[in-house]
């Protein structure tokens, strides 16, 4: 309670005065507010009244002019004419036109009156004109009938119906004004009270307003009391030691954090250059100089000094000249121990360099990775178009196998720091997803959607059953990550062959049979700038605290030590797949192993393809490999140029086409291209999920998919297959 206590006390010269205001502001709302009730009354009134009056007045016109139609109708019976006819009829417009008025100015009920008053003058004026046409023929019994049967009642209701609502408006007006005279007498009389009022407010706000001052001298010599000795108290129980100085640089002063972490009992009197150690003194006799030059100077620095213990201490020092402060009389140096963090930097900076060692050394087997793909690539291209016996051949294979050495070195740094030890088993990747699958949905959270299609057939690979759930844990919170509000996270599975074509540029890939897990979430994608960096030890794109840049490295390494690899496929704002494969077991290699034999065989065709790729590397060698098995190949770098080689070109019998290009997609590339060429079959390339790109096109036939990367086997006979699946003609080239 003592801090409550405190608190008003300070407050109260303040919170007098604003009381009073409250107080006064509140009654002259409250006045205002009747005042405002009273106005809005008085106006309401007044316009019921004006309603009223205006109402009444439009029956009255009614009742006239129907006392004038009678007048009229009966004037006709005595002398018929057209003049008098004419007059009736003035009359009747005249009684519609008031009763039209009063459903104008009139409420609803009105409204409803003169509706209904309108339907009975109408069928009075009905059969009066029934009645002149009886007296014009001469039937006076008919024109007794009509005049005792409809004419006068219908007259007399009608008669009846304004009277009574004349005389009611009539009335309501007079109650309305004199509500209006009675505001008026109220406010008359209730003015002088409130002057009155509002005058004694006044007077109170300004005697309290008075009494305030004294309350505010008061509360300032409190509050200097209070600020000395919590002052006063802050440099008793500062954990940083205060030293107070003269000119000449002795203790004046010095707090008890001197004496609790320094061991120093009583250091008034000494020169405080003392403690400093010798290679530093000079800069902190510079550094008190520098305070003593002005007064209010300020000083900050690092120095190195001895505690009582003869032990080393490194301190941040600041100090100011106070000389002029007549409360202080001195200069004021606070320091603040940084030995164990200077000991902390020195082991994160050793932490640091070994970092920077190992991204380098990544960095640079990762070019020298590039360099080697195009250096082994090219040269097995080359090899193979040399014939047997040639000295040249002899030659390329030994570039190609001081290259392959050369990948060896690049493999070995990429290995650095990914030694652990694994039980790896003979499992099926498709059982594995399985089991994790419940894990993966408590983690994802309802927001995204999880789905699986996995291969129908078994795919046993030779693996650590944990580290295989930790790669798709690590890759699925990434996904997550990149879906803050929900989407679709795709998991599936499938054999893939690898051949030496594929491998030629990825040295730390061998050829085989593979089981390919696709990890596909529909989040923001990763920037260029940002993807080759992925995979490399601490590096992250996330904010400080919100991870430590090992999950995808991680990853990296398990894949690496399973004897598989790991690869990555992302464009902004479509999406990221990462795709991790793990070698087939023996047996399975074997049966892949003679699949490719049967491949090698029929993957041989002489038709016209369209290939639409924007990446000049991919499209010059899936141009060069299709070219070298028999097909004539139209290259297209973007989708406006397939465009324009479609309407140029009619006997086309393929399309394969990136999936993510600039401009346009190759999904909507195949739409257009269907009304210049009709239906053609189509091999869309892809580094996504199967599932999330033939969701696209599920409605158009003749569509498959070839998930990148891929090798020249798995491209020929995924391009033999889609030709002879598809059901349209095939056209040679001449």
């Amino acid at each position: 309670m003592a801090p409550l206590n405190s608190a008003s006390r300070t407050f109260s010269p303040i919170l007098t005065p604003l009381r009073a205001t409250v107080g006064l502001g509140a009654v002259i709302a409250l006045l205002a507010a009747c005042g405002i009730w009273v106005a809005i009354g008085a106006s309401n009134a007044v316009d019921t009244a004006k309603r009223d009056h205006q109402v009444s007045d439009s029956y009255e016109a009614a009742r006239y002019a129907l006392a004038a139609e009678e007048s009229d109708e009966r004037k006709y019976r005595l002398e018929p004419s057209a003049e008098v006819r004419q007059s009736l009829a003035a009359s009747a417009t005249q009684v519609a036109a008031s009763l039209e008025n009063v459903a104008a100015r009139g409420d609803r009920q009105d409204r409803a009156f003169a509706v209904a008053l309108t339907d009975g003058h109408t069928r009075y004026l009905q059969a009066t004109l029934r009645m002149l046409d009886a007296v014009d023929s001469g039937d006076a019994s008919l024109v007794l009938r009509i005049d005792g049967e409809e004419v006068d009642p219908a007259f007399d209701a009608i008669q009846e119906r304004l009277d009574t609502e004349a005389a009611s408006h009539a009335a309501a007006a007079a109650r309305s004004l004199a509500h209006v005279a009675s505001l008026q007498r109220d406010v008359l009389i209730a003015s002088p009270f409130v002057l009155i009022l509002s005058l004694a407010l006044l007077g109170t706000f300004w005697s309290s307003l008075q009494r305030s001052k004294l309350d505010v001298l008061r509360a300032e010599q409190r509050a200097l009391a209070t600020s000395e000795s919590r002052f006063r108290g802050l440099v008793q129980n500062s954990f940083d030691p205060v030293l107070l100085l003269d000119v000449q640089g002795r203790v004046l002063y010095s707090s008890p954090a001197v004496q609790r972490l320094w061991g120093y009992d009583d250091v008034t009197g000494l020169a405080v250059a003392s403690f400093v150690e010798p290679g530093d003194r000079a800069r902190a006799d510079e550094m008190f100089d520098a305070l003593l030059a002005r007064p209010g100077a300020t000083a900050t620095g690092e120095l190195k000094a001895r505690n009582a213990r003869g032990e080393r201490v490194d301190l941040e020092v600041t100090g100011s000249n106070l000389l002029d402060d007549p409360s202080v009389g001195g200069v004021v140096i606070n320091c603040h121990d940084v030995t164990e963090r200077r000991r902390v930097e020195a082991q994160l900076l050793q932490s640091q360099k070994m970092e920077s060692i190992g991204r380098l050394a990544g960095g640079v087997a990762h070019d020298f990775n590039n360099l080697l793909t195009a250096i082994i690539g090219f040269c097995e291209l080359a090899g193979g178009s040399i014939a047997e016996g040639h000295p040249a051949r002899a030659d390329v294979a030994e570039a190609v196998k001081a290259a392959n050495k050369a990948a060896d070195l690049t493999r070995q740094l990429l290995a650095f720091a990914r030694q652990q030890v694994v039980n790896p088993q003979d499992s099926d990747v498709n059982e594995l997803v399985r089991d994790i699958r419940p894990l993966l949905g408590r983690l994802l959270g309802e927001e995204v959607e999880l789905l699986c299609p996995l291969s129908a057939e078994p795919l046993v690979v030779r693996v650590d059953r944990s580290q295989f759930g930790q790669v798709l844990l690590n890759l699925a919170v990434n996904a997550a990550d990149a879906m803050p509000a929900g989407g679709k996270l795709t998991i599936e599975s499938r054999r893939v062959v690898l051949d030496e074509a594929y491998c030629a540029t990825r040295p730390d890939v061998s050829p085989g049979a593979y089981a390919v897990v696709s990890v596909t979430d529909s989040g923001v994608g990763i920037a260029p700038d940002v993807l080759p960096h992925i995979f490399e030890p601490f590096f992250t794109t996330k904010s400080q605290g919100k991870g430590t840049g090992l999950g995808l490295a991680t990853c990296y390494g398990i894949a690496r030590q399973a004897r598989g690899h790991i690869a990555v496929y992302s464009e902004l704002g479509y999406g990221t797949t990462f795709k991790v494969h793990f070698p087939l077991a023996a047996a399975q290699e074997a049966e892949a192993g003679a699949d490719r034999s049967l491949e090698a065989r029929e993957r041989r065709g002489s038709e016209v393809v369209l290939l639409v790729e924007d990446q000049e590397s991919v499209r010059k060698l899936t141009a060069r490999v299709l070219a070298a098995n028999g097909y004539h190949v139209l290259s297209a770098a973007d989708p406006f140029a397939a465009l324009e080689i479609a309407r140029r070109t009619r006997n086309i019998a393929l399309i394969v086409s990136d999936v993510v290009m600039p401009g346009m997609d190759g999904i909507a590339l195949i739409g257009i291209l269907d009304g210049i060429l009709g239906p053609k079959p189509v091999l869309l390339m892809s580094g996504y999920a199967e599932e999330s790109i033939m969701a696209r096109v599920a409605g158009r036939p003749g569509i498959s998919l070839l998930s990148k990367p891929v090798g020249v086997a798995d491209l020929l006979s995924r391009v033999r297959e889609t030709l002879s699946a598809a059901a349209l003609p095939v056209e040679l080239c001449g």
